[in-house]
């Protein structure tokens, strides 16, 4: 997998290690901490896992999955950047916007409008992420009433990322990912687009 234009590689989570601080939203409602260790990332899905009464389940594929994410995050350095307003598809019970949202101006998140997934609304409602959940297939499916258009406005987010999601689509993503890079804005405000998937040599 290619490095987008406008990111600086690290070799290692190790590189992060050392810049946690605090941020306080203007209204002061909300203070986050930035993950700088797995371990920190860790106990955090643990604690958003509980809250969502999956623990006992689905808190497995976090634990399963965790480790790879963290370290994408810190080879693309997105644990210690700001990343000002962020759309992230499809996290599923991946934790990443919970990672990432101390170094974000807004953080929005799409995702499968399947109940599984609404047991993280109030986690999400909780940490100031916003939750829009729909059914992709309806929107870029070839289907005569597929709209092939995210509701976002254009040059809405300064990062997108898609972590792991695109394999499981069931239709042609051409569409999708055109309009990814049109809700994302141009260089030189906005420089990040990242899109994952499996065998992308980050495990």
């Amino acid at each position: 997998m290619g490095v987008p234009v406008g990111l600086r590689m690290v070799n290692s989570a190790r590189q992060v290690q050392g810049i946690r601080r605090k941020l306080t939203a203007r209204k002061g409602a909300l203070v986050f901490a930035i993950m700088t260790t797995e371990q920190d990332f860790s106990t955090l899905g643990e604690e958003i896992s509980r809250e969502a009464g999956v623990i006992d389940g689905l808190h497995h594929y976090f634990v399963m999955h965790a480790p790879r994410l963290f370290k994408a995050c810190a080879v693309f350095g997105l644990l210690e950047k700001k990343l000002g307003r962020v759309l992230e598809i499809g996290p599923f019970f991946g934790y990443t916007p919970f990672l990432l949202r101390p170094n974000s101006d807004a953080y929005t998140i799409l995702e499968a409008d399947d109940p599984v997934v609404h047991a993280l609304k109030a986690p999400y409602s909780k940490r100031g992420i916003e939750a829009l959940f729909a059914d992709l297939f309806d929107s870029f499916g070839p289907t005569s009433g597929a709209a092939h258009r995210l509701p976002f406005a254009d040059s809405a987010f300064d990062t997108v990322l898609c972590w792991e999601t695109m394999e499981h689509f069931n239709f042609n993503p051409v569409k999708f990912v055109r309009e990814l890079f049109r809700v994302l804005k141009p260089l030189p405000e906005g420089h990040r687009f990242i899109l994952g998937e499996r065998g992308s040599g980050i495990d």
